[in-house]
């Protein structure tokens, strides 16, 4: 299923859930981003399957919150209260709070003070749940997602589509939530979100050039611990120390790796001057 258009995750899970509900009302389904590294498939698998068992025994949607292995400011961290119950072993937590990125000073006091998993926004519910927090919290959203259907060109539904806000599942429905559980997550997880989490999940050595893509071949002379992405083609580089290339048919970037967070500045720039084509 592909949403008419990008409306962040509220949105996309709302639909999802909506159509699932026609197949099977009593289902449980899970929700989770694609561009997130899992280390260890099996223990990834194992801790998912004990947040639907959790989400099935009772009115609770369930998250997992990773235990933190530093004191990380690049993610939100879900503040876990008292034990509510065990499934096949694994203790589930009542929620007390979400908290957004923290500064370091913070982030260093959760993980010296215990209770405080990152918030990976992989989540379990029941479908019938979940619908019912959003007729709660988010009524309009529902009713338009009740009248969206799925590779529809219904120039209505597009239209109502287009005036929903921009909004994640977590502010949406979890934060507002108060059967909101947690299980933790001992799995090895990144979330990927820029070039230089890449690099750093495909190099070995810090030094290490990596090249990625579809017949591409990096030519270097005198570079060192650049990632280089290209479809097709040679891409050669000369003297680049710690530097992303990125080229594609009609694009190429360029920029050094600890600033590859930037490149959401380029994103925005592009809309601004109606060069959405080249994203």
């Amino acid at each position: 299923m592909i949403e008419p258009q990008p409306k962040n995750t509220a949105a996309a899970i709302g639909l999802a859930a909506v159509h699932l509900f026609k197949i099977d009302p009593k289902a449980v389904f899970s929700t989770f981003a694609a561009d997130h590294y899992i280390g260890d498939e099996r223990k990834f698998i194992d801790t998912l399957i004990g947040s639907q068992e959790a989400a099935q025994s009772g009115d609770y949607i369930v998250t997992i919150g990773i235990k933190p292995t530093d004191a990380a400011t690049g993610y939100g961290y879900i503040h876990a209260g008292k034990k509510a119950f065990t499934i096949n072993g694994r203790p589930v937590f009542k929620v007390r709070e979400f908290k957004e990125k923290p500064d370091q000073a913070t982030a260093r006091k959760y993980l010296s003070g215990g209770g405080f998993f990152w918030n990976a926004n992989i989540n379990s519910y029941k479908i019938s749940t979940l619908l019912q927090a959003l007729s709660k919290f988010k009524p309009d959203l529902l009713k338009t997602l009740k009248a969206t259907r799925v590779a529809s060109k219904n120039r209505n539904a597009l239209r109502l589509w287009e005036k929903l806000p921009n909004e994640a599942i977590d502010t949406a429905v979890l934060e507002k939530a108060k059967n909101v559980l947690m299980i933790p997550g001992d799995f090895s997880w990144v979330d990927v979100g820029d070039w230089e989490t890449v690099y750093s999940l495909l190099s070995k050595k810090t030094e290490d050039n990596v090249t990625i893509g579809k017949n591409v071949e990096h030519i270097s002379f005198d570079s060192r611990g650049c990632l280089i992405y290209g479809e097709e083609g040679v891409v050669a580089t000369i003297g680049l120390d710690d530097m992303i290339v990125i080229k594609t048919d009609d694009t190429i970037l360029i920029t050094p790796r600890l600033r590859s967070q930037d490149v959401k500045k380029i994103v925005e720039k592009l809309k601004q001057t109606k060069k959405e084509k080249f994203l």
